[in-house]
């Protein structure tokens, strides 16, 4: 797919999605990850840690346009749960990029 000089594919818009703020930030156990798509898309969420590790994907696949809310349980791909630190949560559609960050606290 040739890109233009914006770094966008023609027919995908900037603003084709947005993703929101992951709540609550801290978070102790689980997290809620909001996201609206303005129109029908590819879509995948994957989560990282504060090493680039991928541990998480909870979106995978085509969507109609909408809002969202995904809530991560706090678990990786295998389904344990992940140690306290930070989180980025990166939403691709398309060609386009949005990142959040979460920091994961001990509950005390």
């Amino acid at each position: 797919m040739p890109l233009t000089t914006t770094g966008i594919s023609p027919g995908i818009q900037a603003d084709a999605f947005a993703l929101h703020p992951v709540s609550p930030n801290p978070f102790y156990s689980s997290a809620s990850v909001r996201f609206e798509l303005r129109s029908r898309l590819k879509t995948q969420l994957e989560i990282y840690d504060s090493t680039g590790k991928m541990i998480a994907k909870p979106v995978n696949e085509e969507k109609e346009s909408g809002n969202f809310s995904i809530l991560w349980d706090g678990k990786n791909s295998t389904g344990v749960p992940v140690p306290e630190g930070m989180y980025y949560f990166r939403m691709t559609g398309g060609n386009i990029i949005r990142i959040q960050k979460a920091l994961r606290a001990k509950q005390g």
